[in-house]
């Protein structure tokens, strides 16, 4: 009896040369550290298809939405796993890991009633409480929650490694399934990991529901910046490749993605159409191997997705999808790609 999934996850982390997976197991930080994809994307070749889709993928993955009965909620499922161990330690832990989460309820449940906000100046804005100053988020995370650096969150995660491993020994968790609670919590500090690491930059907008109706008050801090979840994500690859029916506006598309100043297309004489984006762009702060490439024809054959099933099997067109993988393949590090 094999669990597909996790027989797959095996596979790739034992070396597989070609992985498929979501948009999740890449740009989010918390599913991609549960999938072992760190090591996998290690100087690896990305292939991204439906690369239009990026900047909000990577936009959600950065931001963070709960309320007052979520953190309860969460607090209490933790914490609950700790008592069931029957260890003061691990009681004493969970504690120390919930702390973020239990002074963001009480700051959460306090702004939306109205009562004080401080550090952070809201504005009334019909149902809801919005930042006025631009750095909410950040001011929220390390004033209130009491992260002051990327390096605390990291020491809770730890903690909670150490938490989790004692679930297992009590068999309350598996070691190839983590639980609810585990995963939200490690989800929640990721995601206050992005915004330290953002620097209160405007790159984040922080808004509070108000109490009533049945609510107690919910926080959303939203990233509006796709760069802030991808730069995370690509830091160990090789190259990035975009597929897409389209990235028009092209400088929009790297702007969202924190791509840097386009560099020339190498000189070759198989690319002989210039195409809306027929550059290479470069981000610097990934070293300079971020790549990005698109193109629309290849010695005079289109290469449009859109075009009729009978016309993509022409041998016409199939050959010049052929030359592409062959330009792309010399890239591709020790036979590794990830679409």
């Amino acid at each position: 009896q094999t669990c597909p999934y996790h027989a797959s996850m095996d596979l790739t982390s034992e070396g597989a040369a070609l992985v498929l997976c979501t948009y999740p197991q890449i740009m989010d930080p918390c599913v991609r550290e549960s999938s072992n994809f760190e090591q996998v994307l290690q100087d690896a070749v990305v292939v991204v298809d439906e690369a239009h889709n990026l900047p909000q993928v990577a936009r959600d993955a950065a931001s963070f939405r709960s309320g007052v009965v979520e953190f309860e909620q969460l607090m209490s499922k933790l914490q609950g796993l700790a008592k069931a161990t029957a260890e003061q330690e691990a009681i004493e832990l969970a504690e120390r890991v919930c702390g973020a989460v239990t002074r963001l309820r009480d700051w959460v449940a306090s702004a939306a009633n109205g009562s004080t906000s401080a550090p952070v100046t809201l504005k009334e804005m019909g149902d809801e409480l919005r930042d006025v100053g631009g750095r909410g988020c950040l001011a929220l995370v390390s004033q209130v929650a009491g992260l002051q650096n990327t390096a605390d969150v990291q020491k809770l995660l730890r903690m909670l490694q150490g938490l989790r491993r004692r679930f297992i020994d009590h068999g309350l968790e598996g070691w190839a399934v983590r639980s609810s609670a585990v995963n939200e919590m490690d989800s929640f500090l990721r995601k206050m990991s992005l915004i330290l690491e953002e620097g209160g930059q405007g790159s984040y907008t922080l808004t509070v529901s108000k109490a009533g109706f049945g609510q107690r008050g919910r926080l959303s801090m939203v990233a509006l910046s796709g760069a802030i979840a991808f730069q995370g994500a690509v830091a160990r690859c090789r190259s990035v490749l975009f597929a897409s029916g389209t990235l028009a506006p092209f400088a929009l598309f790297k702007r969202e993605l924190g791509l840097g100043q386009e560099a020339t297309l190498p000189g070759t004489s198989l690319f002989t159409r210039p195409v809306v984006a027929d550059e290479v762009g470069q981000c610097s702060s990934v070293t300079r191997r971020l790549k990005t490439f698109a193109f629309a024809s290849l010695e005079g054959q289109k290469l449009s997705s859109t075009r009729s099933f009978r016309a993509q099997q022409l041998p016409q067109y199939l050959t010049a999808v052929g030359k592409v993988f062959k330009e792309l393949l010399p890239v591709v590090p020790h036979g590794k790609l990830v679409f």
